[in-house]
């Protein structure tokens, strides 16, 4: 969402400037964690992915699986968030969610084809 617009919904919100440096270190961390996983992993951009997860490297019979064990290993050793989306062809989609300075966090979750699964 555009600084923009956010600044309209929430006026009361803080806006810190970019670190992009950090940013791309923290990408690349993300990228790691997905090749444990699979070699076939799609960049959308710095902080988004489309991970094929059908024949996954740790063997785990279902996309919800790997989306989980994925989403735990990105809290616990980057202390980030992420959600996670499978479609039809098991695919994942990944995004970082930094936590909101307005009144609302975004939630961390996970859907199977638009419809929510899980939450932690």
């Amino acid at each position: 969402m555009p600084a923009v617009r956010a600044e309209r919904l929430c006026p009361e919100a803080i806006f810190i400037p970019p670190d992009f440096a950090r940013y791309k270190a923290a990408s690349s961390a993300l990228r790691e964690t997905f090749q444990r996983h699979t070699d076939l992993i799609e960049p959308l951009s710095l902080d988004e992915a489309h991970l094929d997860v059908t024949e996954n490297k740790m063997q785990l019979p279902t996309a919800t699986g790997v989306a989980k064990m994925i989403r735990e290993q990105i809290r616990e050793e980057l202390n980030l968030t992420a959600s996670a989306e499978h479609a039809t062809k098991r695919s994942i989609h990944f995004f970082d969610q930094e936590k909101s300075t307005c009144d609302r966090q975004r939630t961390e979750g996970q859907t199977d084809n638009g419809r929510y699964v899980e939450r932690s």
